[in-house]
């Protein structure tokens, strides 16, 4: 945010969010086991009730059973495959608008399944602008 605003200007572009398109790094090391980057990105203000809730998206296997997934990427911004290891600070994708939201965002999720929402425990949960 700048000035309490989440966009510059009228906030109706993408473009205009502060957070699109910025890298999404990954926080640690980890195998990518699964990964969508071709949704598109949504309009600011709209939410598309037909699109898939998560957009885009990158799941990491961090181990010790635990599974991190990162929500609302870029569309065609997804840099990593499955089975890919990466470690902490490699670009996985960037921030987008794809999925089910009103702006531009990150959702950053911890859990012990390496589906959503199949896991028995959300560990963490952290959603940036």
């Amino acid at each position: 945010m700048k000035d309490g605003r989440t966009s510059a200007g009228s906030g109706t572009k993408n473009e205009e969010f502060f957070a699109f398109g910025k890298n999404v790094l990954s926080p640690a090391a980890g195998t990518v086991v699964a990964v969508e980057g071709s949704r598109p990105d949504g309009v600011p203000g709209k939410i598309d009730r037909e699109a898939e809730p998560e957009g885009n998206f990158v799941v990491l296997d961090l181990g010790s059973n635990v599974w991190a997934f990162f929500l609302h990427l870029r569309s065609g911004s997804v840099a990593v495959k499955p089975g890919q290891k990466v470690k902490a600070g490699d670009v996985l994708a960037q921030v987008g608008s794809s999925g089910r939201g009103l702006e531009p965002s990150l959702h950053i999720h911890l859990q012990d399944a390496s589906e959503a929402g199949r896991g028995t425990a959300g560990l963490s949960s952290s959603r940036t602008s």
